[in-house]
Parts: structure tokens; C-alpha cells; sequence
């Protein structure tokens, strides 16, 4: 069974929910090998005093406790009624001096060793304080071995002392007992500056204006009054009348004794000018030119006017073009002022062109070459010579002629350039060059050179002999019939004479006997499938075998042993194998062959080679 371990990550942190007195606790999970639990686990908890873990005073139980990477959170609502007979609270309470809270995980059969607690069940203690049953004006207060609620010792009274006066105040230092007051002398602008607000010295009525009243009080009242009648600055002598902005007089406006102008002034544009109103009096911005004529001292030196500004224009200005008139789609404005139609058969066939660069009247070719500079340079446009086209051609059904001969391979290719590559001729079509013919192969050696499979559909393929070949097949064989000789060797015993030769020797292919039926591997081009069909004569009585190899010796495949009697005459079948190249036929006594000779020949057979083409 796997061991693991628990990694404590968090040691308590405590809600201070005034419902739910709980304790957060983190930690994680791992086993022996350091991998991590996979949960959801069911854990259980269990706290007790350091200097006692044995005697458990709360526990808690959490199902279906989720793990990532092993780490798990949980809330713990610990329940000491039943291991102690106490609250939460007091075994906080009752933490020996010296010691801690201790807490302990068990995981299903697996418990881990106690863990101590320090920071949370302090913070627990300070939360719930009024646990303590402290009274009105007591205090925490510390006993020597513990913290109790206290009532406060010497706390009914006391002194302020040293309270130092401030810029613009007198009556500091203070040390026991005395008066602060504003230093008169002592206010300087520095105090008053961004700090009177006007609410604090008027009331905020409109038109009203702040005065001394003589006694070096301020006070607010509604106007300002002035004498009637006299001089100075302060009087008023009748009605002030044709005041003007400036130094001319623009208006002539009666204003009575007493009677104050005001009014907010706008902002106004360059175009316009300040305008007064009576009645109500207020200010207003208005036009610099109003309807009606302009003089020459209403616009300024080079000022510009807007068309947009003049408004029913009807008759030239000096100097200036006629107004053009109202035209149609089909119609052209030329240079005499007036409208002309856009039909040849009015205006003929013959166009005139302008010549931008040298402002004359030329021929129509100067104005295409002009006009072609400009179009070769818009979109979808091309010049009647060069330029490079993009996308593709529409001719709506029409052909394109009198193409140039190709000289590229990316050039069009004409009628008369591919007559005489293909002749046609009736349904027949063929070449018009002489040379090979190369599909999926760029340098045919033969007339006809195909890289890849040929398909005959129907009718075959025809050779040079007039035959028509329309299924597979494979080579035929050349047979050499070696007829008209004989061979009669001394008769040693173990001797291997040749009986005849075709060519040089090769490899064998093939090892077979007849008997029964005879299946062999057909002989490649060039191979030589050899077969025996011989007459043996023997003077001495013994064994002989047939096989094939180098002249004087054997290769591969042996015929089976022929016995012979003396004085007998056998007819020997057989096929002796295959040879790679050229090879020859021998024959060899065997060991109990007695003396005498044996002849070999053909009479009524043959030894035949046969080569596969």
C-alpha cells in the first residue's frame, strides 16, 4: 500500500463571520513517491494542545473535499461539545501557556502526524473578546500568565499640554491651561489669498457689490450710489449721451443718473462685428456684410468670397467667365460659351484633338498619344500597343486573326504553326516532322517511347511478322535440335565425358526429373531449358548418369541413374534443368560399372536446347 504525505500549505486562517465561526485550513496531498492524491476524499480533523495530542478536544468532518494537484481548502466548523465539553471558543481560551493548537489530518486509513497552529487561534482570541465576559470601560489586560478583562485604573482625567499657536494666531505655547485667538496684526495676504469664499462675505445677490461701511467692516449692498449733478468721480451730471465703442461714435444711447450698462459680451468670428440691442439691452454677434451692396471698405485687401456666398448670380462678374448654362448628357461646353451636341452626324467625323503639352489645337493622333499616356495608367485599361494584360478575354463569340508565328513557347500558336506539327487527314491525324514520339519521356530513342502503362482496349497489338497479339503472353522458345552424332567414350568407372556442347557453360535455374508430372520455373531471355532424349549402348553392365555443366563435369540437376546390363540397349528422357548462358551435356559411369564401353547417341531422340527469346 502506497504512504503519503501532507504538505501544509496554509496553517489556519480564521472568517470572522459573526454567524459561522469557522477556521480555514489548506494543505495538500501527496503520496510516497511525491505524486499527488487524486480526490474528491473524504477527510476527517481532529485538534488538541501540543503538550497532549493524545487528548482530542474538537474534530470535524468534510466529504468530497476536491483536489488540484492535491491541494485541497477547507472551511472546518469544528464541534468540541462531545471530545471536551466545551466551546470553540474556550479551548481557545484554555491553550496552556508555552503551548499551541495542534491539527491533525486522517485520509481514510491514512493519519498524519499533528501540525501546530499559532497565528489564526490568536486572531480567533482578539475576534471574540466579548466572549470573555468583559464589562463597560474594561480593558484586555495581562495578569502575568494570562490576558483577563479589567476595569481602568486612573483614567478618569487628565492634562493637554504644550499646544502651540500657529501663523496668525496668538495665545501658544499652551502647557497647562489657556486661549487661542486670531492674531490681528499676524493675517497677511497669505491667509486671505484662495481662502475668503465670497458666501462667507455676501450673500450672493445678483448686482449687488461688496463696500466698506465706513467702520472697516464689509458689507454688501445693492448698487453703488452717485450724486446727482457736479463733477468728480463719483457723480453723475444729467444723462450721458451718443456713447460710442472706441473713439467713433456707432450709437447714440441715452443713459439715465444712476443707470448701470451691463451684459455679457460674446465671442464673435473675424466676419462679424459686436452688436448692442435695446430692449432687452444685450449683446450680440452679427454679419460684417449684411444684405445689400458691398463697398470696396467692407472687404478687406485680398480677402476671398466664396461663391456660396453670393447668392442669385446672374450677370459676369468683370473680367470673369459667363455663367455656364444648364446642359444635357450628349452635349460638350466649348470654348465660345456654349453648349454643342455630341452627335457626328451634326458635328461630322473628323476629331480634333488639343495638344496639352504645347496648349494648341493639333491633329487627333497628338490627343490619342496624349490620352493613351493617361489611360495606360488606369485600371483596367490597356494601351493599343504594350502594356501587359491581366484576367481573361471575352470576345462575345468573335475570333482573333492574323496572329504572328510563334516563336516562344508561350507565344499563341497559329493554324499554319500546328498544321505542320499534326496532318490531318480524313479522321486520321498524324505527325507532320519526322522523328520520335515521347510521352512521359523527353528524349524518346524509338518512334514511339511511353513512360508509363500502354492500354489496348480492343484489337491487339500488331508486330512485324503480320501477327496480332491480343492477350498476354510470354516469349517463344528457340529449339536447337542437336541430331547427327554419337558419342562413345571409354567405359571407366566414375568418369564423366561429354556427350555435346552448345555455347558456354552458365548458372542453373531449374532441378527437376521426370517422374510423374514435372512442374518447373519457365527459362528467362537468354536461358537454356536442356532435355535429353538419347539411346544408351552399354558393352559393360553398370550405371550410368546425365547431366549438364561445364564440358567434363556436372552442375545442378543429374538425371536418375540409368542401370545398364552388358550388351543392352536403353532409351533415356529427361530433362536436366535449366543453365544460365550456355552449357553442355556429360554423362558418368558409376563406381560398379565394369569395364567395357558405352555408347551414347541419338538414335530415336534428340538433345535439344531451348531459349526463351
Amino acid at each position: 500500500m502506497a504512504h503519503k504525505k501532507l504538505i501544509c500549505l496554509l496553517a489556519g486562517c480564521l472568517s470572522f463571520s459573526a454567524t459561522a465561526e469557522t477556521l480555514s485550513y489548506s494543505g495538500r496531498l501527496v503520496n510516497a513517491d511525491g505524486s499527488p492524491v487524486a480526490g474528491p476524499v473524504t477527510l476527517f480533523f481532529e485538534l488538541a494542545y501540543t503538550n497532549s495530542t493524545s487528548s482530542i478536544k474538537c474534530d470535524d468532518t468534510v466529504s468530497g473535499v476536491s483536489l488540484t494537484n492535491g491541494v485541497f481548502h477547507v472551511s472546518l466548523d469544528f464541534d468540541c461539545s462531545v471530545r471536551s465539553g466545551k466551546t470553540f471558543e474556550e479551548v481557545l481560551y484554555e491553550i496552556p501557556s508555552g503551548d499551541s493548537l495542534a491539527i491533525r489530518v486522517t485520509n481514510g486509513s491514512k493519519v498524519y502526524s499533528f501540525q501546530s497552529i499559532h497565528s489564526v487561534p490568536s486572531a480567533k482570541f482578539a475576534h471574540n473578546l466579548s466572549k470573555l465576559n468583559a464589562n463597560n470601560n474594561e480593558v484586555l489586560t495581562w495578569t502575568g500568565s494570562k490576558w483577563e478583562p479589567k476595569p481602568i485604573v486612573g483614567a478618569t482625567g487628565g492634562t493637554v499640554t504644550d499646544i502651540s499657536a500657529g501663523s496668525g494666531l496668538s495665545g501658544g505655547t499652551i502647557t497647562n491651561s489657556g486661549t487661542i485667538s486670531i492674531d490681528t496684526a499676524g493675517v497677511t495676504n497669505t491667509h486671505l489669498a484662495n481662502g475668503i469664499l465670497r458666501a462667507k462675505l455676501a450673500s450672493g445677490t445678483p448686482n449687488y457689490v461688496i463696500m466698506n461701511d465706513g467702520s472697516g467692516a464689509l458689507t454688501e449692498v445693492a448698487q453703488l450710489p452717485l450724486s446727482s449733478g457736479g463733477t468728480g468721480s463719483n457723480t453723475a451730471a444729467g444723462a450721458r449721451t451718443n456713447l460710442g465703442l472706441g473713439s467713433s461714435a456707432t450709437a447714440n444711447i441715452g443713459v439715465g443718473a444712476g443707470t448701470v450698462l451691463s451684459g455679457d459680451v460674446p465671442n464673435c468670428l473675424p466676419s462679424q462685428k459686436l452688436h448692442m440691442n435695446l430692449g432687452p439691452m444685450n449683446w450680440s454677434c452679427e454679419d460684417a456684410v449684411e444684405n445689400g451692396s458691398i463697398v470696396d471698405a467692407d472687404v478687406a485687401s485680398g480677402a476671398a468670397i466664396a461663391q456660396s456666398k453670393i447668392a442669385n448670380l446672374t450677370t459676369d462678374l468683370a473680367n470673369k467667365q459667363n455663367a455656364i448654362p444648364v446642359g444635357t448628357s450628349d452635349q460638350y461646353f466649348r470654348g465660345d460659351h456654349s453648349l454643342q451636341p455630341l452627335d457626328a452626324a451634326v458635328r461630322g467625323t473628323t476629331l480634333t484633338g488639343l495638344d496639352t503639352t504645347a496648349g494648341t489645337v493639333t491633329s487627333s493622333d497628338s490627343l490619342l498619344t496624349a490620352i493613351g499616356k493617361l489611360v495606360g495608367n488606369v485600371a483596367n485599361f490597356l494601351l493599343k500597343s504594350g502594356g501587359t494584360m491581366t484576367g481573361a478575354i471575352n470576345m462575345g463569340n468573335n475570333k482573333i486573326t492574323n496572329l504572328g508565328t510563334p516563336t516562344a513557347t508561350t507565344d499563341a500558336a497559329t493554324k499554319s504553326y500546328v498544321d505542320g506539327k499534326w496532318v490531318t487527314s480524313g479522321s486520321n491525324i498524324y505527325s507532320g516532322v519526322s522523328g520520335n514520339v515521347g510521352i512521359g519521356n523527353t528524349s524518346p530513342s524509338y518512334k514511339l517511347s511511353v513512360a508509363g502503362t500502354i492500354e489496348s482496349s480492343s484489337g491487339g497489338f500488331r508486330f512485324p511478322d503480320g501477327t496480332t497479339q491480343t492477350t498476354a503472353a510470354v516469349g517463344a522458345f528457340v529449339v536447337i535440335d542437336m541430331n547427327g552424332w554419337a558419342s562413345a567414350p571409354p567405359a571407366t568407372p566414375n568418369t564423366v565425358s561429354t556427350v555435346h556442347s552448345y555455347g558456354a557453360y552458365g548458372n542453373a535455374a531449374l532441378k527437376s526429373a521426370i517422374s510423374g508430372s514435372v512442374t518447373f520455373t519457365p527459362p528467362a531471355s537468354g536461358q537454356y531449358l536442356i532435355e535429353v532424349d538419347v539411346t544408351i549402348t552399354a558393352t559393360g553392365a553398370g550405371n550410368v548418369q546425365l547431366g549438364f555443366g561445364p564440358a567434363g563435369g556436372f552442375l545442378g540437376h543429374m538425371a536418375p541413374t540409368v542401370n545398364v546390363a552388358s550388351g543392352s540397349v536403353t532409351r533415356y528422357k529427361s530433362v536436366l534443368g535449366i543453365a544460365g548462358g550456355n552449357a553442355a551435356v556429360s554423362f558418368m559411369t558409376g563406381p560398379n560399372h565394369t569395364n567395357g564401353n558405352i555408347s551414347i547417341n541419338n538414335a530415336g531422340g534428340t538433345i535439344k536446347f531451348y531459349r526463351l527469346e
